[in-house]
């Protein structure tokens, strides 16, 4: 653990720590203006401090171009995610992008999923109950709410209606 200087480097990917049981990755810091408090900071975003000590207590810190996230060790961490038993636990994220040429995963809960497009899904879908089952082309529908499939020629022309009228 460091103590806070003013213009000095920061890293938010040094050697993982461990405090309360709890491994955090990046520069780990008590700040002198709180001595005696529970409360640590762990850089996120890497940078030099500024000429000032910041005024710390807030959950998020800019110092410099440093970034500093607030650790309250007597409630624990207050962190997007935690390292326990060589595992990453996240309890909540919000991903505005993510790409990966490969994701694995035993399981994620489609009460969850929204999305635009999901042309890669393979696999066992589970049950569909509802909805709208659409050719890329728009010649084949299956409209699972109405009861109804229909097909359409090249021209759209209706060729084929099964189910509800």
């Amino acid at each position: 653990m460091r103590q806070w200087k003013a213009n000095t480097a920061y890293l938010p990917d040094v050697a993982t720590q461990t405090i309360d049981g709890i491994t955090l990755a990046g520069d780990i810091l008590a700040p002198p203006s709180m001595v005696g408090s529970q409360t640590l900071y762990r850089c996120i975003d890497g940078g030099t401090s500024g000429e000032l000590e910041p005024v710390w207590g807030a959950l998020l810190i800019n110092d410099g171009t440093a970034q500093w996230q607030r650790i309250d060790t007597h409630t624990g961490p207050i962190l997007p995610f935690v390292v326990k038993n060589n595992q990453v636990v996240i309890n909540n994220a919000f991903i505005n992008e993510l790409t990966s040429d490969n994701i694995k995963a035993d399981s994620i809960g489609a009460d969850k999923i929204s999305a635009v497009n999901l042309s890669a899904v393979d696999g066992n879908v589970g049950e569909l109950t509802a909805g709208v089952l659409r050719s890329g082309d728009n010649r084949f529908i299956i409209n699972l709410s109405e009861g109804w499939l229909r097909v359409y020629d090249e021209d759209s022309n209706e060729r084929v209606v099964i189910g509800k009228l």
